[in-house]
């Protein structure tokens, strides 16, 4: 049984449950009781946003985004806000809609500040060799990089969720939540674990929807190894080669016997 994704007990910190509905638990922030001294405005840079969204030219297409005190009052300011016709499984218009990305301005605080990397140089040592990607120019990810792709890719996979079950998505709360969460992971108050540092928001999730890829361990069992043989080891392959840890029981041993080829004696030398 795979592990829990990273991003699920995350979202949990940052929403707790405000409505209720039979299929869905609906949450309300935990972080913005008060705003984060890096926190900006999901309105700032509004116009760059606007020129560079296709949907932003269209008529009517969005309402107006609530200001951040705005958006902080009352229960209806909710990102998960409900309306008798947004039913689960709701369908949303056709359209690809927008990934979600922490703000220019924002991530531009932290490219000059320094990433508290402990142990002397050895913890900087093992985020280079291990988590920081290589980029589309051939470079490799600094620290804010690494944790920008990290928290964009952890709220994408919330807002897409979000979207396709008609829950609401609300843009400026979001921003606001995901600046706090950037703001903690950077200080290195929290870190999500080292595959979700790896592989989220890269191309296995963002393109391939491998999120498989974020477990650190999975369990397959061999019970019914007379019957799939090949099961098994099937999802050691695709685990493994996600770089996830396998485990596994001996309940299938003794079903199967693996013969090996026939020894005919003779000698090849090269």
């Amino acid at each position: 049984m795979l592990r829990a994704r990273i991003g699920v007990s995350i979202l949990r910190r940052v929403y707790q449950p405000q409505h209720a509905h039979p299929l869905f638990s609906y949450s309300k922030p935990l972080f913005h009781q008060q705003r984060s001294t890096y926190a900006t405005s999901a309105t700032e840079e509004s116009e760059d946003a606007s020129s560079s969204s296709p949907s932003s030219a269209r008529k009517g297409s969005s309402s107006p985004t609530p200001t951040p005190d705005q958006d902080m009052k009352g229960a209806t300011s909710s990102p998960f806000q409900t309306t008798a016709t947004q039913l689960p499984f709701y369908t949303p218009p056709a359209g690809k809609s927008q990934p979600f990305r922490l703000t220019k301005g924002f991530i531009d605080k932290f490219k000059v500040k320094q990433p508290p990397f402990g142990f002397g140089v050895l913890g900087e040592l093992v985020y280079r060799r291990t988590y920081s990607r290589v980029k589309t120019d051939g470079t490799n990810e600094q620290w804010f990089e690494t944790v920008e792709r990290v928290v964009n890719g952890t709220y994408n996979m919330q807002k897409r969720w979000i979207e396709q079950h008609g829950l609401g998505w609300n843009a400026n709360k979001a921003q606001l939540s995901a600046q706090d969460m950037y703001a903690r992971i950077f200080e290195m108050k929290f870190l999500p674990p080292g595959r979700g540092l790896w592989a989220m928001g890269s191309a296995l999730t963002e393109q391939k929807g491998l999120y498989a890829a974020l477990n650190n361990c999975a369990f397959v069992s061999t019970e019914n190894l007379k019957e799939a043989p090949s099961k098994p080891f099937v999802f050691l392959m695709d685990a493994a080669m996600l770089g996830v840890g396998v485990g596994f029981d001996t309940r299938g041993a003794g079903t199967v016997v693996v013969k090996g080829p026939k020894s005919v004696g003779e000698k090849y030398t090269v």
